[in-house]
Order: structure tokens, then C-alpha cells, then sequence
């Protein structure tokens, strides 16, 4: 991972956008393995390895970096809306309806409206957490939604 000060350095933008990729590109691999794991594991014994796991490498990784603490005021609640937001909506209900319309609409059609997703994260975080938006991002955001719209559009 690049480190959060580079864009002071002038090259942010550019270990962002990296940054970004790796990550799309890890997550997009999570969909394989998981369907190749859930033939020989439980699926739900498959998900609790998964996030202990996670929570295990980020423990060491927040530990190795020496990062700071939240104040004991804000443990409860941090982690009361961390795991309000990750397991109702991020798990349940977004999945519920993804889901749904992959199986109303079809993979290949819906499928696409995940490129969305980073776009759409984006402006969750511009409008809630009031995180900077460059002009050259809403330009891209704007390609990616031609592009979804006319595969969909082709597809058919």
C-alpha cells in the first residue's frame, strides 16, 4: 500500500488511482474463490473463517503500524455502527437485492452495474464524510456510467 501522506508529495493522485485498481482487482477475485471453497467448506463456516481472518491480519497490521487508538468513549459507538452498517446493509440487504436482480435481469446485463460500485462509494463519501472529489474523478465516474449504460443497451 502507498502511503496516505504521498499526496503531499505531488503523486497521490497517481498511488490513489494504484491503490484503487489493487484493490478491485483483489475483491474481484474474492467471487472465484469462494464459489470454488464453497464446495468443499460450509459456506457459513466459510464466512467466519473469512472475517476472523480479516480481523486478525488487521489487528496485526493496525499493531505493526503503530496506529492511533480511538478514545475508549469511541469504541462502543464505532463499533456499534461499523457492525450495524457491515452485517445489515453491507451483507444483508445489499446482497439481498443484488442478487435478486442478477437473477431477474441476468448476470451479464446486471453484472455490469458493479463497475458502479467504487463510483457510487465516491459519492457516499464526498456527501457524508466531505472527502474531495477532482474534477478529472467525476470525469471518469461519468465514462464508467456511458459505458455500463451502453453494454446494457448492447447486451441485449
Amino acid at each position: 500500500m502507498v502511503n496516505a501522506g504521498a499526496h503531499k508529495a505531488g503523486w497521490g493522485s497517481l498511488s490513489g488511482w494504484l491503490n484503487g485498481l489493487l484493490g478491485v482487482i483483489i475483491f474481484s477475485g474474492s467471487l472465484p474463490a469462494t464459489r470454488v471453497a464453497v464446495l468443499n467448506i460450509d459456506p457459513f463456516f466459510l464466512t467466519f473463517l473469512r472475517a476472523s481472518i480479516a480481523g486478525l491480519v488487521a489487528a496485526g497490521l493496525i499493531a505493526g503500524f503503530r496506529e492511533k487508538r480511538p478514545h475508549r468513549s469511541q469504541l462502543v459507538p464505532l463499533v456499534i455502527v461499523a457492525l450495524g452498517y457491515v452485517s445489515l446493509f453491507s451483507m444483508l440487504i445489499g446482497f439481498i437485492f443484488w442478487y435478486k436482480g442478477l437473477a431477474l435481469g441476468g448476470i451479464a446485463a446486471v453484472g455490469q452495474l458493479q463497475l458502479l460500485q467504487p463510483f457510487i462509494g465516491l459519492g457516499l463519501s464526498a456527501t457524508l464524510l466531505h472527502e474531495s472529489v477532482d474534477p478529472l474523478m467525476l470525469a471518469s465516474t461519468l465514462g464508467v456510467i456511458l459505458c455500463v449504460a451502453g453494454s446494457r443497451r448492447f447486451a441485449r
